[in-house]
């Protein structure tokens, strides 16, 4: 667009493009098998039948349906671009939109065929493998660089951010809720059990829908919300909670400033991630029986604590009620961190004019020396099991580091 006659003499506009890109790629990665769309049989090893006490025969099973339209999985992609340098480079721009569908993923679609077409004794199938769920994912990237010379110094400032969504536009489910279809949903959805809470008391368990998880429900357990009104809680009960960002967190965003001086060079990294959760569903969370006990369970509920407590009570079983994906476990990962500082030294090129080196640079950098988050403890806390032949300890380290070269 710079070499259009509008722009052609713009003292403002060095360089400017627009550009629309599209595809449809047929893709097998997604494909894990050879022969997916052959019917394949087996003699079963796990079933015989005898028709006297001397002979007895193997079942032949179909293990698999045969599907001679079996494809590949198309990925269809659509990108509009533009890239723009104004007054003479001082600012360089690029920013992308993007939509991205993949399409007829393989799935064995058991709510498209009857139960009769699968049995677990023998264990045989005659439903085959199809292309049939779509995901889409939808956002935009952009990209900002400020380069400008102040005396002997050389400065760059840059931001990058991307923000994306995703959707599983079609799925093969029949749920007797729909709240637990998963289609129209995010694909990298976190799902779980909405928690009310810890039972005050005997009372109230006894008043309250069953909790058929196992284990001897009692006062300081997690309470949960009975969705589909059935008086009982269980898997269908879990609803959709939030976006685990397992792909990337929604927004990400960067900067850097570089700043060069004679032979050093000063650089600073730092990053944002929003919108992104997780669950605090390790061992070091969730503690039961003969298991050793995290800090965290400082906060359990007792009769005491009843009103403060940030736990659930403790107990010698499994604890396997309150140990649940929901919402009662999970945390936001948003944090901004300063990712990299580095400072650079060039020597001067002359000092190996006579010798086989063509350059030497030194450089100190360190690296996850801050981090800003409501979670900042956690998100820095990595968790190494040690093995000694009379117990086992838990070890946590921070993620910082600084690296001298």
């Amino acid at each position: 667009m710079s070499k259009e006659n509008f722009l052609a003499n713009s003292s403002v506009v060095d360089d400017l493009m627009l550009s629309v890109s599209g595809s449809v790629l047929h893709t097998d990665l997604g494909i894990d098998n050879y022969y997916m769309y052959e019917g394949i049989y087996n003699q079963s090893n796990g079933a015989w039948w005898g028709w006297r006490e001397s002979v007895s025969l193997h079942s032949t099973n179909s293990t698999q349906g045969a599907n001679k339209d079996l494809s590949f999985i198309k990925r269809k992609e659509l990108a509009v671009n533009l890239k723009a340098s104004l007054w003479n480079k001082m600012i360089t721009a690029d920013a992308s939109f993007f939509v991205n569908s993949l399409e007829g993923q393989l799935i064995t679609p058991s709510s498209l065929y009857p139960s009769y077409f699968f049995t677990y004794y023998p264990e045989a199938s005659f439903m085959p493998n199809m292309n049939f769920n779509n995901d889409r994912r939808i956002g935009f990237d952009f990209k900002v660089d400020y380069n400008k010379r102040f005396g002997k110094v050389d400065f760059t400032a840059g931001v990058a951010g991307t923000y994306y969504t995703t959707k599983a536009t079609k799925r093969s489910e029949i749920n007797e809720n729909q709240y637990q279809n998963r289609q129209g949903r995010p694909v990298d959805g976190l799902w779980g059990l909405q928690c009310l809470g810890f039972f005050q008391d005997d009372e109230e368990v006894a008043a309250s829908p069953e909790q058929r998880f196992g284990g001897t429900v009692k006062k300081g357990d997690l309470k949960y919300v009975d969705q589909n009104g059935d008086n009982m809680i269980d898997d269908k009960d879990m609803v959709y909670l939030g976006k685990g960002g397992w792909y990337g967190d929604p927004l990400t965003l960067g900067l850097n400033l570089t700043a060069k001086w004679n032979k050093f060079t000063f650089f600073v990294l730092g990053t944002g991630s929003f919108g992104g959760n997780a669950m605090k569903n390790d061992s070091y969370h969730w503690v039961s029986g003969e298991k050793k006990y995290s800090d965290v369970v400082r906060g359990r509920w007792t009769e005491y604590t009843k009103e403060t407590a940030t736990y659930p009570r403790l107990t010698t079983g499994s604890g396997i009620n309150n140990f649940q994906s929901s919402d009662f476990w999970m945390y936001k990962t948003d944090a901004i961190r300063l990712a990299k500082v580095q400072v650079t030294y060039d020597f001067p090129a002359q000092m190996f004019r006579k010798t086989f080196i063509h350059g030497l640079s030194a450089y100190v950098s360190g690296a996850n020396l801050l981090t800003i988050s409501k979670e900042r403890k956690l998100l820095e806390m990595n968790v190494a099991v040690h093995l000694r032949h009379d117990s086992i300890t838990l070890v946590l380290r921070p993620h910082s580091n600084v690296l001298v070269t």
